[in-house]
């Protein structure tokens, strides 16, 4: 029985990806897209928070934030998460902290919780860091991660696309 439920949860994880993917590449609006990147992941695993930076290669901007499926205008952010989202960028490397009162840059945190930071990566460019946050510590699962590492990989996409989108039309209005 145990198997047969890992092998479904999996299997719907998967489907929720794809409708996420189709979803994804239909949108061409910037802040549009960065909101349905954001329900998508809160939608494909358990969490309390996601947030969205974009990145230039040099700079984070904030880009969209969602708490239990409602927009927020910034992130509630757990201490420490802006060094995370930093240190995700500027490697390009995924960082999973099962409880931040445990990691170096939460040093002296009150509070607890976890966050995964997964980078968006299109080539060997960074544009953006998609975090998952719990407000508790939390130990992410290996299926978890993995979609949420293909919700990032489609999310890429998907923002250079509007990216270059916003880019055409600017040019057509000149």
């Amino acid at each position: 029985q145990r198997t047969f439920d890992t092998v479904r949860r999996h299997g719907q994880g998967l489907e929720g990806l794809r409708q996420a993917s189709l979803h994804l590449t239909s949108i061409l609006e910037m802040q549009p897209l960065l909101d349905a990147v954001l329900e998508h992941a809160l939608q494909l695993v358990p969490a309390d928070e996601a947030h969205l930076f974009l990145y230039d290669g040099h700079r984070l901007d904030f880009g969209a934030a969602r708490r239990r499926g409602q927009a927020q205008p910034q992130p509630s952010s757990l201490a420490g998460d802006d060094a995370i989202t930093d240190a995700v960028a500027r490697s390009g490397e995924r960082m999973i902290i099962p409880d931040v009162t445990q990691h170096p840059f939460c040093r002296g945190l009150a509070r607890d919780g976890a966050i995964a930071a997964l980078p968006l990566r299109v080539g060997g460019s960074v544009l953006g860091v998609l975090n998952i946050t719990h407000q508790r510590p939390y130990a992410f699962r290996v299926s978890e991660l993995e979609i949420l590492e293909l919700l990032a990989d489609q999310a890429a996409a998907a923002l250079q696309n509007a990216r270059l989108f916003q880019r055409v039309d600017e040019d057509r209005r000149r």
